[in-house]
C-alpha cells in the first residue's frame, strides 16, 4: 500500500505564480515568508476533523449557510434513498421500537420494485430516520446507526462498501464539487484560505492525521507548496506525512485482497471505482470506515497500515 502526495516542484521557481493560488508571484507572496521552525528533537502531530472541512466552508466556499455536514445532521446531508440504506435503518427503527411505512421494505426483501404513494415515501425508514435526527441528534445519529449495523451484521463488505457508496461518497463529493467550483486541480481551484494557513506552519518532519473523507486539506497542503506523501508509504527527505485512517476521496481499496492505494488529489477522477488492466477493481468505497461508535482500527486493515508508523511517534 503506497500513497505520495504530490505538491508539484517542492521549491516553485520565484517568478512563477504562487501554488497557493493567490495571482501573485512566488517572491513575492508564500515565496518571501520565512517558513515556520521546529525545535531539534521535537515532533509534532495535527489532527484534522469534521470542524476544519467546516471552516473551510466559511472561509473559501460559495454556499456558507450550508457548510459539509458534522454528524448532527450527517443523514440528512448526505444519505441516499437506496435499498440498503432502507432496509438497515428500518431494523435500526424496529429494534427502537420507532413507527415507519414498511410499503417499501418488504419489496426490497423480495427483490422487487413497486410504486409507491408520496405518503409512503416520507414516512420511509430513511425519512423518518432523518426526521429523528434533526428532532434529538445525540439519540439518533449516523454512528449509533452504524454501531446497530455493525453489531447486527458485522465485517459485511460488501454490504459496508454498499453503505459507505450510498451513506457517504456520492453525497459527500457532490456537495464538495458544489461548495467549491473546480474542486479536484489544486493549480486551478479557488484558494483554500483555511487549510492553506494551517498548511503553511507545518515544517518537514511533522505529521497529520486527517479523520475527513474528502481531500480539502490534501490539496490546501498543495496549494501551499507543502511536500507531503501518505502513510504507510516511508516518509522522504523534507517531507510531511499525512494520515488517513477513516478512508479518502483519493483512497482506492480491492476489497477482495485487501491491497489499497492513494492517487494524487489533483488527479482524482470523481466519486468512482477504477479498473486496472487486469480488471481488479479499486473502489474508494472500500476503504471508508462509515462514522460508529466503538469502532477500532484494528477492526479495519487498511486503517490499521495506515496508522502503524504512529506507533513510533507515540513511543517518543
Amino acid at each position: 500500500m503506497t500513497g505520495r502526495l504530490p505538491s508539484g516542484p517542492p521549491h516553485p521557481r520565484r517568478v512563477a505564480p504562487c501554488p497557493c493560488g493567490r495571482g501573485r508571484l512566488f517572491k513575492k507572496c508564500c515565496g518571501g515568508r520565512t517558513p515556520p521552525s521546529r525545535p531539534s528533537g521535537a515532533q509534532r502531530l495535527l489532527v484534522v476533523g469534521a470542524g476544519a472541512a467546516v471552516e473551510e466552508c466559511l472561509q473559501s466556499g460559495v454556499d456558507r449557510e450550508h457548510p459539509l455536514p458534522v454528524i448532527r445532521n450527517f443523514a440528512s446531508r448526505l444519505f441516499f434513498e437506496s435499498a440498503p440504506l432502507q432496509r438497515v435503518i428500518a431494523e435500526y427503527l424496529s429494534a427502537q421500537r420507532v413507527g415507519f411505512d414498511d410499503a417499501i421494505v418488504q419489496p426490497l426483501h423480495e427483490g422487487e420494485s413497486r410504486q409507491l404513494t408520496p405518503e409512503q415515501m416520507e414516512n420511509s425508514p430513511l425519512r423518518v430516520f432523518q426526521r429523528l435526527e434533526a428532532v434529538d441528534s445525540a439519540a439518533h445519529n449516523v454512528e449509533r446507526l452504524f454501531e446497530f449495523v455493525w453489531q447486527t451484521y458485522g465485517d459485511d463488505g460488501e454490504l459496508w462498501e454498499s453503505l459507505a457508496w450510498d451513506g457517504v461518497l456520492t453525497n459527500l463529493f457532490g456537495a464538495c464539487i458544489t461548495q467549491f467550483p473546480g474542486f479536484g486541480p489544486a493549480h486551478s481551484m479557488h484558494a483554500l484560505l483555511a487549510g492553506q494557513a494551517t498548511a503553511r506552519c507545518l515544517v518537514p518532519g511533522d505529521r497529520v492525521i486527517n479523520l475527513n473523507y474528502d481531500t480539502l486539506f490534501d490539496l490546501a497542503l498543495q496549494q501551499a507548496g507543502r511536500f507531503a506523501i501518505y502513510a504507510p508509504e516511508a516518509p522522504a527527505r523534507g517531507s510531511i506525512v499525512v494520515y488517513k485512517p477513516h478512508g479518502s476521496f483519493n483512497l482506492y481499496a480491492d476489497r477482495s485482497t485487501g491491497d489499497a492505494f492513494f492517487a494524487d488529489p489533483s488527479q482524482m477522477r470523481g466519486s468512482v471505482a477504477l479498473q486496472d488492466s487486469t480488471g481488479k477493481v479499486w473502489s474508494p468505497a472500500a476503504a471508508i470506515i462509515p462514522p460508529r461508535l466503538g469502532k477500532t482500527y484494528a477492526q479495519h486493515p487498511t486503517a490499521a497500515k495506515i496508522l502503524v508508523g504512529l506507533a513510533t511517534f507515540a513511543r517518543v
